[in-house]
């Protein structure tokens, strides 16, 4: 069983849930696809303004059906929240002809508080071609399956982690010091294979 792909966040901020449906590699239009959203610390369901103890399918907006046809979203607000926790899990779920169940794992919080003496944050701005800075915009890396660190210690990974800029095109993706990771930012044509720096942090455009 592969690892739920983990998404992380800024506390309070709204996080906009994505999923592509294809049939034979073409986009599908017309769907109606959902997302059922559980925190974890008391199980409790997310119903589009507040959590409930009963599963709640919340439909999601297809996004740009000419330019971008099957891809739907849902806005999750994470201040309507009372509790503002941290981990929610997802099911995303669609029906008919282009059946499909997908689960995902999401995180807020301050993204300073993962840093730790194993772990080198990787920052950086993110730009339009335009010289805007670019807003929600995804960083994912994936852990090249085996991997060797600094002590010559030998494990395997498959966890895909990804982060999205802020309002200001910022972000911050810390993951394990000297592990090999392939780091893509798919929005400027960002793709290589790094190997994390043993250090606190690192700017991307720098490794």
């Amino acid at each position: 069983m592969s690892a739920l792909e983990i998404e992380r966040y800024s506390r309070g901020s709204t996080a906009s849930l994505f999923l592509e449906i294809l049939a034979a590699g073409v986009g599908q239009t017309g769907e109606a696809p959902t997302v059922a959203i559980q925190r974890l610390s008391d199980s409790q369901w997310f119903d589009g303004a507040t959590f409930v103890p009963t599963i709640q399918e919340n439909a999601l907006i297809q996004k740009d059906q000419a330019n971008l046809p099957g891809v739907y979203y849902f806005d999750f607000d994470h201040a309507l929240d009372a509790t503002l926790s941290e981990e929610f899990l997802l099911r995303f779920r669609n029906t008919g002809a282009n059946a499909l169940l997908d689960h995902r794992h999401i995180i807020f919080g301050r993204l300073t508080d993962v840093v730790d003496p194993d772990l080198c944050a990787i920052t950086g701005t993110i730009y339009t071609a335009t010289g805007r800075r670019a807003p929600n915009t995804v960083v994912r890396a994936t852990v090249i399956p085996v991997v060797t660190d600094t002590l010559g210690r030998g494990f395997q990974n498959v966890e895909v982690v990804q982060v999205y800029s802020d309002p200001q095109g910022e972000f911050e993706l810390s993951l394990v010091r000297s592990l090999n990771v392939r780091l893509e930012i798919p929005d400027i044509g960002y793709d290589r294979k790094i190997c994390v720096p043993d250090q606190a942090s690192a700017l991307f455009t720098a490794l």
